[in-house]
């Protein structure tokens, strides 16, 4: 399951914070994705095909609402947000800074740019 090092979670590793073994294991599997990133995106390759209700509903959600992010994104393509999504995880694993792919397009469709 994924998540995120919040500060609530580091206050659940006191008083290790998050040094140690849960370090440890984030680095190692991050420089495990970056390696070899084939296989997670792979695995991601099922949200594409299938994604979850929550993805379609908030699709559905940012079509209505529209905008001007709309331009640069083909949203004739059935599943142009769970793309959109793994395409994140790529830049992310090539070692884009995540604040930067935020601002470029940020979750809600806005675009920053």
């Amino acid at each position: 399951m994924p998540f995120r090092l919040t500060r609530q979670f580091v206050n659940l590793m006191m008083p290790v914070k998050e040094w140690g073994l849960i370090y440890s294991v984030m680095v190692h599997a991050l420089r495990a994705y970056r390696a070899d990133p084939d296989l997670l995106i792979s695995t991601m390759d099922v949200f594409v095909k299938e994604p979850s209700l929550d993805w379609k509903n908030f699709e559905q959600r940012q079509l209505k609402k529209g905008g001007t992010w709309i331009k640069e994104i083909d949203t004739s393509e059935i599943n142009w947000y769970p793309l959109q999504k793994v395409s994140y995880v790529k830049r992310k694993l090539t070692g884009a800074n995540p604040a930067r792919i935020t601002w470029t397009f940020d979750t809600f469709g806005n675009n920053r740019c």
